[in-house]
């Protein structure tokens, strides 16, 4: 199933280069920003998990 998949996502990723490369594609590189309500959202349940991992995750997502 690994190989597989690995397979198919090799076979994607030289299909979007070919498309991109002719200039075809709509293809987009980038990030999207996160929307307000879904930050507030993230940085609510974040805080309100126990355990150190949350508490880095948050930081990480405020200094971010």
């Amino acid at each position: 199933m690994e190989n597989e998949l690995r397979q198919f996502f090799k076979g994607l990723k030289r299909q979007l280069a070919t498309t991109q490369a002719r200039g075809e594609g709509n293809v987009k590189v980038g990030k999207d920003p996160l929307s307000f309500e879904l930050y507030e959202f993230l940085c609510d349940h974040l805080l309100a998990l126990p355990g150190v991992d949350a508490i880095f995750s948050r930081t990480y997502l405020i200094l971010s």
